[in-house]
């Protein structure tokens, strides 16, 4: 894909991004608040020193375990299907019948959620939740503030919005690129992946990251090796094995190339 097809490709990318995003963030915020309320109503029964006290139990994983689950079964079953019929194009011959979203699709969705993100995503979320409390607690008590305001506090925080934009940027893209490379296991192709970034002024690089995806822009590895980016390897945008510099609010994306021999056909996996 060269500069121009990969600008045009981003496009179509960012533009469902976005909506995924904006389809999704009440979503989270509310799933973030209601655990904001549960500690407050706690309080007013049993006083600031006891929801501190009992917190862990107060503050739950499963209001965010239920909506990034939806959001997982959303946006990558989208962008499963919209891989797979990519392909399919580009390689010019059929796959078969495009798998249903009750299927396989479904199920490979589901077995990476738990593999990957209720036991790691729901619990970095939630303990970021309990540290911006437990926070607010000791800067009201620093400022001598009493315990209603400091309660006040807690439920005005600009915290959630913040804390609910940063999530669903991260998992929208998450769950759309994994759910990609899923579809390429799937597919009887032998393909090659091209990570495809905004290239633009925000996109993370040296000297303000660590890490760079602007020269990532455009590179090409087989589907099913890694990119690397600061010394880490991604298989995809997002990938929960990179550090959280590496994928927290990342907007690439990342495009499959069934790969061609030298008489211009497609090249199928062994035993396909």
């Amino acid at each position: 894909m060269n500069r121009d097809e990969a600008k045009e490709y981003y496009a179509r990318w960012s533009l469902f991004q976005q909506k995924q995003e904006l389809a999704f963030k009440p979503k989270v915020r509310a799933a973030l608040q209601s655990n904001i309320q549960a500690f407050v109503d706690y309080e007013h029964v049993n006083g600031l020193k006891s929801a501190l006290d009992n917190i862990d139990t107060i503050v739950s994983a499963q209001p965010i375990s239920d909506v990034l689950t939806k959001l997982y079964l959303t946006v990558g079953g989208r962008q499963y299907r919209f891989i797979e019929q990519q392909i399919k194009r580009d390689s010019a011959k059929k796959i078969g019948p495009t798998m249903g979203y009750n299927t396989q699709m479904t199920t490979d969705i589901l077995n990476y959620l738990k593999k990957h993100i209720l036991s790691k995503a729901v619990f970095r979320v939630t303990k970021t939740q309990k540290d911006a409390i437990r926070e607010a607690i000791s800067k009201g008590v620093e400022r001598g503030l009493g315990t209603d305001e400091i309660v006040r506090s807690i439920e005005n925080s600009p915290y959630v919005d913040w804390h609910a934009q940063l999530v669903v940027r991260t998992e929208t893209v998450r769950a759309a690129n994994a759910a990609g490379q899923m579809a390429a296991d799937r597919t009887p192709f032998i393909l090659d992946k091209q990570w495809i970034s905004a290239h633009d002024s925000r996109t993370r690089r040296p000297p303000g990251s660590a890490f760079d995806h602007y020269d990532l822009h455009l590179q090409i590895v087989p589907y099913d090796r890694p990119f690397f980016s600061g010394g880490e390897e991604l298989e995809y945008p997002g990938d929960p094995a990179g550090s959280a510099g590496n994928v927290i609010n990342c907007r690439c994306t990342v495009a499959y190339l069934p790969r061609r021999d030298e008489n211009g056909f497609v090249m199928r996996k062994p035993g396909s």
